[in-house]
């Protein structure tokens, strides 16, 4: 009996052991889909033109309001159909050992995946980019009926334009994403 045991154990540890395939919510942990989503929702719509006008309109703090509540409401609805096409992504795109590995290791085996990203990018793009334009118009036009309201006449142009312009020299940021201020800073324009 000892010798079945012993010829077992020997056998086991002389066979590499076969990578787990790992489970959705350890995948969802490295790749982390809702930043990615948050993250490119907001460069989408902070790129988009209508929002510097609807910014110039209502001012920031109710600028950042409105979107933080529609970009919110966005995700929530959206983000279940953007996991399961991450998901897909990297089952599809990187080796079943590499990504047991990776999620493994935690955080740190995002470094793992690097030369992957731009595949699982592209498939993404592919298989997200329509979702993604469809949340980002969700967002905006939440934000467009909000500014809808606002009486263009009643607005001092050029303290709103300072107010926007200050916001933005002092942090670079507007509704606290980075980058937003790219498109908003040149609200001179609207006049």
């Amino acid at each position: 009996m000892i010798r079945t045991v012993l010829i077992a154990l020997t056998a086991s540890l002389a066979v590499p052991a076969i990578a787990q395939t790992p489970s959705d919510e350890a995948i969802i942990k490295i790749a982390l889909p809702k930043e990615q989503l948050v993250g490119m929702l907001a460069d989408v719509v902070f790129k988009d033109r209508s929002m510097a006008i609807h910014a110039f309109l209502l001012g920031i703090d109710p600028t950042c309001k409105v979107y933080a509540s529609a970009a919110d409401k966005s995700v929530a609805k959206h983000l279940p159909l953007w996991n399961t096409n991450v998901l897909r992504a990297y089952r599809q795109i990187v080796p079943a050992e590499t990504l047991a590995q990776a999620v493994a290791e935690g955080p740190a085996g995002r470094n793992r995946l690097n030369e992957y990203l731009p595949q699982i990018g592209a498939m993404m793009e592919q298989s997200s980019g329509g979702l993604l334009k469809l949340s980002a118009a969700e967002v905006l036009r939440e934000i467009g009926s909000a500014a809808a309201d606002v009486n263009p006449a009643k607005i001092d142009q050029k303290a709103r334009i300072a107010e926007l312009q200050e916001q933005i020299a002092k942090t670079g940021k507007l509704c606290g994403v980075i980058n937003a201020a790219d498109n908003i800073a040149n609200t001179e324009s609207l006049n």
